[in-house]
């Protein structure tokens, strides 16, 4: 039932949420809500060790899976990687698909 249940956000919105966590996470509830998205980084350690700071929501169940990324560059500058895979009939190949985005993420950092 992924047609009507699940994730209806569109890839704008999923970054928009993130861009507000960034730019509301001064003050205590702020560290919490940081301190809860980079609990576990949610792609490959060396993706992970290009930035300077990863921030991970996703989600998945037979047929859907989401991985969103809130990631700081060395420099401070601020990145939000998001992707989603859909299948009615299969279920989702999640680690091929963590893999995918891993590769995204490490391609996109900018050189140090």
């Amino acid at each position: 039932m992924i047609d009507r249940i699940e994730w209806f956000f569109s890839a704008t919105d999923l970054v928009r949420i993130m861009d507000w966590l960034r730019r509301n996470s001064e003050g205590a509830r702020g560290a919490d809500a940081r301190a809860i998205l980079s609990k576990n980084p949610g792609i490959a350690s060396p993706a992970a060790g290009k930035w300077q700071w990863v921030g991970y929501k996703g989600g998945s169940e037979p047929g859907v899976m989401n991985m969103t990324l809130l990631l700081q560059a060395r420099n401070g500058d601020w990145y939000a990687l998001t992707g989603s895979w859909n299948d009615p009939t299969l279920a989702v190949s999640e680690g091929r698909f963590a893999a995918l985005i891993s590769r995204a993420a490490q391609l996109a950092a900018p050189a140090p």
